[in-house]
């Protein structure tokens, strides 16, 4: 068998599969309507051949990468107003190898691959094929980012096109950050070469981001990226400081800064633990804004990775509402690929924490059932930081192992050693232990790495429970008041500075625990306590309606 070159359109039927469960001869009707009116015909006029039919997936090979993407573009012009049929495609140059059985080869799962991260109605192909074509075909299609895909060991730039996208202003373009060479002082080879390593390390740290594009403007001559990062580093004696700012380039606004300091005598380290903070505070700032780019588009146009920065624009609203924006968006991207790593992620967060939020039990069956996806995420996805989380966090909350949770939690922190959401599930774990003064250190580190996450009215919550267990009322106290300065009308942080005060203790609860409003936040959901310290979620526990 020899490999050849060929050019393939992939195509299939988006949510075939709940349609055949529900609606089973609408279903049918579907894919023969598609299949007779729409995909074969079109492509049999671009010389396009039938490779294979999969009930509701197809792929054909053309000529050449002209005919199989000005294809994809006249079948999705055609669908565009159909009012049941939406098809996702993708267009991909590589080899494959045919036997008198089937056909294989890198070029194939690639185009797969493309074809999971195309959005409802629209195309998505890769950074080769684009380059190669015409720029009157070209010009219709934005860049969608760089995207890490199952079983490709490097990272792919796709771009992306949608119906009525040519000419538009594009408000969905994956936003661009240039990143300005880093300023210095003093200005000796030593300190030039931290700032120019710190520069390099954090384009490559922010570069590993599905959804953005970033851009090395060492020069300073890019002026069409959304934003742009400055940095300047400062090192005099024992002392260093890294001063970097996030700047909206249409108004030259500041829209995030922060200082980082450490010592530099070894400047490798220092350099290094910089980095690692600072990509964690920016990927939090690019989780908060970059869901803006698509609101404007209905969920059933969205991506899988265009769903899954809805739902984390969602998550950081830090409200019932928005969690149950998240669980419906990542609910449809799971419906796109249900075994995508950082989907099954977001579902075990979304559910996890709204549910622990309202005080909710979780069933065995789906606790078994969501155990196994869990475990596959992370094998598919065992350099992934978030999954890991969400599996300790589920450990944690949904079957109450503090043991294994842990065990998360610590692979959590080798990867990432300064990301906040892992102090805070170890603080937890802590408290279901039995052991408040351990857990209050890693609560408190949670929220210093928090400053300027918007979830800091919940690891502050945290905090003044994890304070509380140990004795320290006072500071819990305290600690509420700066979480009510920022979330002033949530009772659950009322009810609890209120037990702070009056240093209440479980089964010596005042009559007015028995009225006044009690519900559900996100901000301060159940948590998982050892027995002694129980009684703090039965004060906190919210009134459902039915």
């Amino acid at each position: 068998m020899e490999a050849q070159l060929t050019h393939l359109m992939l195509a299939d039927l988006v949510d075939y599969t709940r349609t055949m469960e529900t609606e089973q001869a609408r279903a049918l009707e579907m894919i023969r309507e598609l299949r007779g009116t729409y995909l074969e015909p079109i492509a049999h006029r671009y010389a396009g051949e039938v490779l294979k039919r999969m009930g509701d997936g197809w792929i054909f090979s053309f000529p050449d990468a002209d005919a199989a993407v000005s294809c994809s573009l006249e079948v999705q012009q055609g669908l565009a107003d159909h009012e049941a049929i939406r098809v996702r495609i993708s267009c991909h140059s590589g080899e494959i190898v045919q036997d008198d059985v089937d056909f294989y080869g890198t070029g194939v799962n690639l185009a797969q691959r493309i074809l999971t991260e195309a959005p409802p109605g629209g195309v998505m192909i890769a950074q080769d094929v684009y380059r190669g074509l015409p720029q009157s075909i070209s010009a219709g299609f934005r860049d969608a980012g760089s995207f890490r895909l199952k079983g490709i060991s490097q990272p792919v730039t796709l771009f992306q096109w949608r119906p009525g996208e040519m000419g538009s202003g594009r408000v969905d373009e994956v936003p661009g950050i240039a990143v300005e060479a880093f300023g210095f002082a003093p200005d000796d080879s030593g300190t030039r070469g931290a700032a120019e390593d710190l520069h390099e390390q954090l384009i490559a740290h922010l570069s590993r981001r599905t959804g953005i594009r970033v851009l090395d403007d060492s020069t300073g001559s890019i002026r069409d990226a959304v934003y742009t990062l400055r940095g300047r580093l400062r090192i005099a004696g024992p002392r260093g400081r890294l001063s970097l700012m996030l700047l909206l380039n249409a108004d030259s606004r500041t829209i995030w800064s922060r200082n980082y300091e450490g010592d530099p005598s070894d400047v490798f380290a220092f350099c290094d633990r910089l980095v690692e903070q600072a990509d964690v505070d920016l990927r939090v700032q690019i989780n908060a804004f970059d869901g803006d780019r698509v609101a404007h588009l209905p969920a059933d146009r969205l991506s899988l990775s265009e769903l899954r920065s809805r739902a984390a624009s969602a998550f950081y609203k830090v409200t019932m509402v928005g969690w149950e924006e998240a669980l419906y968006l990542m609910q449809r991207a799971e419906r796109l690929s249900p075994d995508d790593p950082m989907t099954v992620a977001m579902i075990g967060e979304a559910t996890v924490q709204y549910r622990c939020a309202r005080h909710e039990e979780f069933s065995a069956d789906w606790a078994d059932e969501f155990e196994r996806r869990l475990d596959q995420a992370v094998e598919i996805s065992p350099r992934s930081d978030y999954v890991f989380w969400v599996r300790g966090l589920f450990r944690l909350r949904v079957r109450g192992d503090w043991q294994r949770a842990e065990g998360d939690i610590r692979r959590v922190m080798t990867l990432t050693p300064a990301y906040a959401p892992a102090f805070e599930v170890l603080g937890e774990l802590n408290l279901a232990a039995g052991r408040p003064d351990d857990a209050v250190p890693a609560l408190e580190q949670a929220v210093n790495l928090s400053q300027n996450d918007p979830l800091l009215p919940y690891r502050l919550y945290l905090l003044a429970v994890g304070l509380i267990c140990a004795g320290r009322q006072a500071e819990a106290v305290s600690i509420l008041e700066q979480a009510l300065v920022l979330k002033p009308g949530l009772d659950a942080f009322k009810r609890l500075r209120e037990v702070a005060q009056q240093d209440i203790g479980q089964g010596v609860l005042p009559q007015s625990f028995a009225t006044g409003t009690r519900r559900p936040a996100i901000a301060a959901p159940r948590l998982m306590l050892a027995e002694p310290y129980q009684w703090l979620n039965d004060v906190l526990k919210p009134e459902l309606e039915n």
